[in-house]
């Protein structure tokens, strides 16, 4: 096994070659010397865990995202896709993957305010779907942050509303 250590200005990198597999792991620190976000990375896999803390330096929330090769049609991603974005009337949310059966959705406004929170019902397609009728989309023009977890999967993205 071969190990080999850069630090850069708050990054440190570490390069694994064990059984003639290759892993890249980058560390980065904040200002305060925290860890931040640490990536795993592997041929096309990558794993990045993000770090949020208080103001006495506790882990507050942990963000894990993974991705691979779309070709690899036996791996599991964990997605979130919204129809229309930027959205009007009603809105579409598709989880596919981990996400599929059993994930919180959550919609927040850019204050950090859940305006909106629901537990996605199982699908056994793969694919759930939860619809946000008129009624559901009571949001003001702006942009949200929609967010589904389950367990330590967590995916988040944009919404842009504009009626």
């Amino acid at each position: 096994m071969m190990k080999n250590c850069i630090c850069i200005a708050g990054l440190l990198t570490l390069l694994v070659i064990a059984a003639g597999a290759q892993t890249r792991q980058d560390i980065l620190y904040d200002d305060l010397g925290r860890v931040s976000t640490v990536v795993f990375t592997q041929g096309a896999k990558r794993l990045v865990v993000n770090y949020e803390y208080d103001k006495r330096d506790n882990i507050i929330r942990r963000t894990v995202q993974t991705t691979t090769d779309v070709n690899d049609e036996n791996s599991t991603i964990a997605s979130i896709r919204m129809v229309p974005n930027p959205a009007t009337d009603a809105l579409s949310v598709e989880l596919s993957g981990a996400l599929s059966a059993g994930a919180q959705l959550t919609i927040t406004d850019v204050t950090g305010k859940v305006v909106l929170s629901r537990t996605v019902p199982p699908s056994a397609t793969g694919t759930a779907r939860v619809m946000l009728s008129k009624s559901d989309c009571v949001f003001a023009d702006g942009v949200y942050v929609v967010t589904a977890r389950k367990g330590e999967v967590v995916v988040s993205s944009k919404l842009i509303v504009s009626k």
